[in-house]
This record gives structure tokens, sequence and C-alpha cells, in this order.
């Protein structure tokens, strides 16, 4: 009975929206119910309607709004901004949203927020919707009662849900101490190319004694997997070895090579109030503000690597500084953050109206530091083992003992991998059996491990879960 009232609940709001079709003679009629919208919108005292409801060649509706605070204003939170109500034309599945408008809109990134770049040539609106759907004592309130279903009152709603946001954004209160903390929003998001690395606690000591603040990293491609690296070894800007990851045997077997430039950093790179540097000139100016000079380092790090057998030296640079779980607390490991393609000097490379000699590459990456190019930043995950089994994971007293897994059949198999999998370094197997295609029905191993004697298969099974040494 509530399946069917659903239904009929979005079939009756499906109705009531009535979008023409774009191509339509009457695709500018505005469907009775935006027009209650926007008239209630008019009724809220922080809040101007600019015009009427528009339609994009996507069947979106569009109404341009703009806003007053009720707190003083900030740098980057002026008292007036302007915002596109945005609906779509797929109602309720394609919801309301509301957008900073590309001409009047907040420029910057704020937390709880998408990222907000640059509009594309034409466009109404930019990306970076404020997070309006999260629960208010993420923006320092008590709650919030759950989004109304009904298309009008979704409107309202989100409209003041934006007005509480802007006033939080204003007073650099979208977060409290003790919540979790985030990184900005676009840094790795949609990269094809993900780069894992082990940060555990005692990664912060080893930071706070390092002499170097920058050299060479290796990588290596993880067996099996697509686009996925793991950061396996840091040296100096000598290519001597300073700090080894350690992994599983699976991925400790892999070949690495020298593939990144590595630099640390006091604190997270951002810009005010929460946005990731988008060009290397921007990248440039945070970190100098820091004393950490990028141009500098990128000179240098050039040099060496043509100073080598390398005829490029276009590579990854990463980015590492303390970060804290929490808002407030104290650092409690290290992260790493990644830039793809930087595109230093090579060792032969030549351009037009200079001579091809050293001086003229040195340049050339002192040009790349203070450029306008946009940064192609990487996903970054930490794979260190609490933090891969921070989803639930097996107790101390569990995962620090010896265990030995007796039989190695369908029921051994996937014991000794959930075990494996929740943190229990220190696991043997023993099973004297070779496995056949009949043991597959139920068992975790494959047709590849027919043949091979169970044990051994289910070893080099579990090893590849990579932070893992199985006996």
């Amino acid at each position: 009975m509530e399946i069917a009232l659903a239904q009929v609940s979005r079939l009756l709001l499906r109705r009531q929206f009535q979008a023409p079709p774009v191509d339509s003679p009457d695709h500018s009629v505005t469907p009775p119910v935006l027009q209650t919208i926007a008239e209630q919108i008019r009724d809220e005292a922080r809040i101007r309607v600019e015009g009427d409801w528009e339609i994009d060649e996507k069947g979106r509706w569009h109404l341009a709004i703009v806003t007053h605070l009720s707190v003083a204003p900030s740098q980057h939170m002026p008292g007036e901004t302007k915002w596109r109500v945005v609906i779509g034309p797929n109602q309720p599945a394609d919801g309301v949203f509301i957008y900073p408008d590309a001409v009047g809109g907040i420029a910057t990134t704020f937390r709880h927020q998408d990222y907000n770049p640059e509009p594309e040539p034409g466009a109404m609106w930019r990306d970076g919707k404020p997070c309006l759907e999260r629960p208010i004592d993420g923006l320092g309130r008590d709650q919030w009662e759950d989004e109304p279903r009904e298309l009008a009152a979704a409107a309202l709603w989100k409209t003041g849900r934006l007005l509480q946001w802007i006033d939080a954004a204003a007073a650099d209160a979208l977060v409290e101490e003790g919540a979790a903390n985030e990184l900005p929003a676009g840094v790795g998001i949609g990269s094809k190319l993900t780069l894992g690395f082990r940060e555990v606690f005692e990664g912060l000591d080893w930071a706070a004694s390092v002499g170097e603040r920058w050299g060479f990293a290796s990588i290596a491609s993880v067996p099996g997997a697509t686009k996925t690296w793991a950061l396996t070894e840091l040296l100096d800007d000598r290519s001597n070895s300073i700090r080894r990851f350690e992994w599983g045997t699976s991925l400790a077997a892999a070949p690495s090579s020298i593939g990144a430039v590595w630099l640390l950093v006091p604190v997270l790179p951002v810009r005010e109030p929460w946005d990731a540097p988008k060009t290397w000139a921007q990248l440039r100016d945070v970190l100098m503000a820091h004393n950490v000079d990028l141009v500098d380092i990128m000179v240098r790090a050039g040099a060496r690597y043509r100073a080598g057998s390398r005829k490029t030296a276009t590579h990854q640079l990463l980015i590492g500084f303390p970060y804290s779980q929490r808002v407030g607390e104290a650092p409690s490991r290290l992260h790493w953050l990644a830039i793809g393609k930087m595109p230093l000097a090579g060792r032969t490379e030549k351009r037009d109206g200079f001579r091809p000699r050293e001086e003229s590459r040195k340049l050339w990456d002192r040009q790349l530091a203070g450029s306008s190019k946009s940064l192609n930043w990487l996903r970054t995950e930490n794979w260190a083992p609490d933090q891969l089994q921070s989803r639930g994971g097996v107790e101390p007293e569990v995962s620090s003992k010896k265990i030995l897994i007796v039989g190695a059949g369908s029921l051994g198999s996937a014991i000794a991998e959930n075990l494996v999998r929740a943190g229990a370094h220190r696991v043997g197997v023993m099973d004297g059996e070779i496995l056949v295609t009949g043991n597959l029905v139920r068992h975790v191993l494959s047709m590849n491990d027919v043949g091979h004697a169970k044990a051994d298969a289910l070893v080099r099974k579990l090893n590849s879960v990579l932070r893992i040494s199985v006996q």
C-alpha cells in the first residue's frame, strides 16, 4: 500500500509540473507550480527575485534571485549575492538546486560547497552549488526537518537553507570543532588515476625529524589494477633513499620508478576560504605564504632530472602536510595530495627563440611555476590499515595475534579473507589439497588457481590485499 501511494504521489507531482518540451511552440509558458514558487520566494524579505523563470536547451527552468546577509559581510561573502534556482524537467527525480549565478554569484569555494570553477562560456550559473542537504548541525545549529517532497515546498525549503548557509559562510561558521575534516572540493574529483599511500601516526615523527623538505619519489603500478599507483619510497634531491613505505608482498614485488617530486608543507595548501589552487601560480603563492619556495624547488628538481639519463621530466608533484581527522584536533598523520603532469623542461628540449642550454631550461621551469596553466589534481587515498578498516575492523586483541587457518576450503578461505581485510596481519594457512574446479562453487579462489595447492593459491590472493604478509 505504501509503494502504491508513493507512485501516485510522484505521478501527481509530474502532472503538476507539466513542463512543455523544449521544442514545443509553448515551451516558454511557465508551469503554474513555478509561478507559485516565484511568488513565495518574493515574500522572503532577504531575497529579491530578478526577472521571470527561463528555460534552457535541456529543459531546465531557472530563476535568478539576489540574497542579502543578516550578518556582517566578509572578504569572500559580500552582503548581496546572486543565485539561480534550477528545477529540472523530470520531477521529482531532478530535484531543486541552487547555484551561484555566472555574473554576480560567489566566485570562490567554501566548505560544504561543490567545486566552484569559472563558468563555461554562455553558462547562466557556476557549478559550485552549496550543500544545503547536510544536517544543520554541520552549520552550527541543532537540527533540520526533512526536505519536503512537494515541489513548491521543497523550493522554498532550499531557499531558506541558502539564507542560513550564506550567513554561516560569512561568519566562518560552516563547521564546528569536532566535525569531520574534509579536503577542498574538486581535489581529485573525476581523476582517472588514483595514487595510494600508507601514512600511519609515525609519519609525523619522520616529517618533524627529516632535514630535507623536498626530493624525489618512487611509485609503482598496483598489480592487476587499472590506473592505480602506490607511493613506495621517498628520496632526497640526490636520489638517496630516506623513507620506504611498507606494503604486502604483492605490491612490494612490483617494479617501481622515480616518477614524482615530493615536498612537505606545514598546513593544507588551500586558498581562502576553502579553495584548492587552480593554477601553478596560485599554488606558488599559497606555498610561499608558508615559506615554501615552489619556484626554487621546481628549478632545482628540473636540473637534477636533466643531470641524469632521462630525456623528459614530466612527472607528478606530491604535497605532504600534517592532517587531523576532525576540525580543531591536533594533526594525527601526514596526508598527500598529488598533481599530475608537472612538465619540467626535458634534457634535450628546444624552444624557438632560446638557445638549447641549461640556463634556458631553468628559465622555462621558473616560468612554469608562475604560469596560469591549470593544475591536474589526482585522487589520493591513505591505504594505512586503520584507514581501510574504518568501516569495520577486528579488535586489537585479534589483529595482534598470530592466526592459523587449518583448511583452505570454502569456509576456511572465506574466514581467512575476512580476517585479513579486517586487519589480521599475521595469518598462516594449512591445507594439503590441490584446488579443483568442483571447489569453485563456494570458494574465494578462481579458475586461474585450479591445479595449484589451495594453501599457496589462497596466500597469493590474501597478499594481493597489499597491506599484509601471509605465510
